[in-house]
């Protein structure tokens, strides 16, 4: 779980960077209500438990074409990838991960 970044500047033209995360999010979903009106630990034991997972990677490339006195050029390209998934236990069910 975390994240790092790395640019590289080779020239005065040309600047690419990448960046990458992951992290985790822990989920207990039972209302204070159930908690209170618990008689024994063996009640309301349907309680939603699951783990949001999340990874990125992102890359940007950019170059500096014309550089004069009257005008500027850029050329940049990004890209993204993102994947999300919610996990119930060691496993993550059909329908619940998305990458876009």
């Amino acid at each position: 779980m975390g994240s790092a970044n790395i640019n590289f500047t080779p020239n005065d033209r040309f600047t690419a960077s990448i960046s990458i995360s992951s992290y985790q999010a822990h989920r207990n979903i039972k209302s204070s209500f159930d908690y209170i009106n618990e008689r024994t630990p063996y009640e309301n034991l349907d309680t939603l438990r699951f783990t949001q997972l999340n990874n990125s990677i992102d890359m940007n490339l950019n170059w500096r074409l014309l550089n004069n006195d009257t005008q500027t050029h850029n050329l940049s390209a990004n890209v993204s990838y993102q994947e999300a998934a919610d996990q119930q236990g060691q496993y993550i069910m059909p329908g619940n991960l998305t990458r876009f």
